[in-house]
């Protein structure tokens, strides 16, 4: 794309055409457009965007920050998912969201045993989340849901992949459980960095509901997990809390305020809890 037009978009799109900032940026970078590559100019436009991301939705922000640094922790959801994977003779693996194929290559079982959903990119069927549920007739031994990171989708995963579960215990992960900051979870995104979305809603609704166990380990970015035990395959035991209207338009601040509700554990006792 034409670097003038991408530029010209991102002003028009967050200032006006003919607002004073509008006009003011424009010639900005026309002046800078002699000097300025075409591998320059999309930092340029990078950072106005995210400048203007902030702008805008300044009235959600809150100050507070969690100080979780998650380089410092030696495991992440690798670990987690093929823990869980080894926990059986003959796996069944279904992943939500493969991006890159990363966690997806790295569970070793046959390709014939695993299932990986995107609409974009990796995985083995090409389609959203909803489309793929809504016409498999396979279970799951162990799921894990990365798609897309909203509070509606990922609730519609959850429920979708407990009906997709085998009888007896099968395991579902969720990656992006514990932003650190109002930006990591803001719906749209506006992270330049991690971005979990609204993911974490979920978590309010999973810790009370009957039936299941539910933890969210406090390694890369928050990786919640579900134990679910079912009789029998097709069977329909769980029915997850419904708290939508109570939820659906809360912020940060809530989850926050209400961190220490949620069942948090660090992976010593994670290691504990998984294999068991």
């Amino acid at each position: 794309m034409n670097n003038k037009k991408v530029i010209s978009e991102v002003i028009i799109e967050e200032s006006g055409a003919h607002s004073n900032r509008g006009l003011f940026l424009r010639a900005l970078l026309f002046c800078l457009r002699p000097v300025t590559s075409h591998y320059c100019f999309r930092p340029i436009v990078n950072n106005l965007r995210h400048y203007f991301d902030l702008k805008k939705w300044s009235h959600h922000s809150d100050d507070r920050v969690l100080d979780w640094d998650w380089t410092e922790t030696n495991f992440s959801r690798f670990a987690v998912v093929n823990i869980l994977i080894n926990k059986f003779q003959n796996p069944t693996y279904l992943e939500i969201g493969c991006a890159a194929d990363d966690l997806f290559n790295s569970v070793p079982i046959p390709i014939e045993k695993k299932v990986g959903v995107d609409p974009f990119q990796g995985g083995t069927v090409r389609k959203t989340s909803d489309d793929f549920f809504q016409a498999n007739d396979v279970q799951f031994d162990v799921v894990f849901i990365d798609g897309l990171h909203t509070y509606e989708q990922v609730r519609r995963d959850v429920i979708n992949s407990i009906n997709s579960l085998k009888g007896g215990v099968c395991w579902i992960a969720l990656h992006d459980m514990l932003p650190r900051s109002w930006i990591e979870q803001h719906n749209p995104c506006i992270s330049q960095g991690a971005w979990t979305g609204d993911v974490w809603k979920i978590a309010f609704e999973l810790v009370q509901t009957e039936g299941i166990e539910f933890k969210i380990l406090r390694i890369d970015c928050g990786v919640g997990v579900i134990k679910v035990d079912k009789p029998e395959p097709n069977k329909q035991i769980v029915e997850l809390k419904d708290f939508r209207k109570e939820l659906l338009h809360k912020e940060f601040s809530y989850y926050y305020d209400n961190l220490n509700k949620l069942p948090i554990i660090e992976w010593g006792d994670a290691q504990n809890w998984l294999r068991n």
